[in-house]
């Protein structure tokens, strides 16, 4: 008996190319979570009108979250 085992992908990470719609809870209340390639959308469960955020705009608010949390640990202030 032969046995073949698929060697293993260097990266296996699936790529997101089409929409993943989740439900998970918050406060006890349940949300329609829909990641897309280029988006991310959070909406009460039931409804069509969400939060959406595109993937740049997210990236640019964690840096500027980022670059906050590192002047206030630095003991600096201002914008």
């Amino acid at each position: 008996m032969t046995v073949c085992l698929a060697t293993p992908k260097e990266n296996n990470v699936t790529k997101l190319d089409k929409p993943l719609r989740r439900e998970i809870e918050i406060h006890s209340r349940p949300y329609t979570l829909l990641l897309g390639p280029y988006k991310l959308k959070l909406t009460p469960k039931g409804r069509r009108q969400g939060i959406e955020v595109p993937w740049p705009a997210l990236l640019a608010i964690t840096e500027r979250a980022n670059k906050t949390c590192t002047r206030r640990a630095a003991g600096l202030t201002g914008g």
